[in-house]
């Protein structure tokens, strides 16, 4: 019975948690670490982020 309500529960809340993730009006795109370095294989003389720049992204 606990389990059916916390399942329950986790499914009330999952649409609320998806829109944390997706990006606003001000964002271009999410920040992600294989994106970064794609970028960076791509064009490493590029304006890609530095390592303490990208972690605290």
């Amino acid at each position: 019975m606990i389990f059916t309500k916390l399942f329950l529960a986790s499914l009330a809340l999952a649409p609320a948690l998806a829109l944390l993730a997706t990006p606003t009006e001000g964002d271009s795109e999410v920040f992600s670490f294989d994106k970064w370095i794609d970028s960076i294989i791509v064009n490493p003389d590029g304006n890609n982020l530095i390592l303490d720049e990208a972690v605290t992204v």
